[in-house]
C-alpha cells in the first residue's frame, strides 16, 4: 500500500474547497482539484484536520460521532474536460439520506434564544 501524504518535499497539489454546510464535527464541501494527484482530496482534507467520512485509509483514525456512512463520502457531482462533454450524477440515495441525517443532527442541537432569555 502507497500512503500520500503533504510534505515540504512533495509534488505541487492544489485543491479548491467551498464549504456548503457545517455542523458539529463535520462539513459538506464542494471541491476543485486543479492537478490531478491520486487520492489528491482525500490527502488534502486530511492534511488540514478534516478527513472524509467513510475513508477507510486516510483518516479512519479521526473520531468521527455522526451516522454511520454505507462507504467513502466522496462524488464527483460533475466532470469537465475541455474538448468532451460535461458528465453530471446527482448525489447518490445514500450520501444524500447521511446529509439529511446530519442536517437533522444540526437542527437538534439548535439553541434559540427568545426575548425572555435576554
Amino acid at each position: 500500500i502507497i500512503g500520500r501524504c503533504v510534505c515540504a518535499d512533495g509534488k505541487y497539489s492544489l485543491t479548491e474547497y467551498a464549504v456548503l454546510a457545517a455542523g458539529p464535527g463535520h462539513s459538506l464541501l464542494a471541491c476543485w482539484p486543479r492537478t490531478g494527484r491520486t487520492h489528491q482530496i482525500r490527502v488534502h482534507g486530511l492534511s488540514i484536520g478534516h478527513p472524509l467520512v467513510g475513508d477507510e485509509k486516510y483518516g479512519h483514525e479521526t473520531e468521527y460521532r455522526g451516522p454511520k456512512p454505507r462507504r467513502l463520502c466522496l462524488h464527483a457531482m460533475r466532470l469537465e474536460i475541455p474538448g468532451y462533454p460535461t458528465i453530471e450524477a446527482p448525489l447518490p440515495e445514500d450520501m444524500q439520506s447521511l446529509v439529511a441525517q446530519l442536517r437533522a443532527q444540526k437542527a437538534d442541537k439548535v439553541v434559540i434564544a427568545t426575548e425572555d432569555d435576554e
